[in-house]
């Protein structure tokens, strides 16, 4: 990551109709983001898996 480079990830909770719900904020280079739910930071991880996968084979292949 680069130096000026800063990635957060906050939780809220908040009362639901099961009990306590979280909502999760992700913030990058101090951008907010809309909050999301946990199955929307599940497709986040998947999808920065999927492109540091492919940044990965792109450097190798480069080198």
């Amino acid at each position: 990551m680069a130096q000026n480079e800063l990635v957060q990830i906050e939780t809220a909770s908040m009362a639901g109709n099961e009990g306590l719900e979280y909502q999760y904020q992700v913030i990058i280079n101090q951008q907010e983001t809309p909050a999301i739910s946990l199955d929307g930071l599940r497709e986040l991880r998947r999808l920065c898996d999927c492109f540091i996968r492919f940044g990965e084979e792109y450097e190798k292949s480069n080198h």
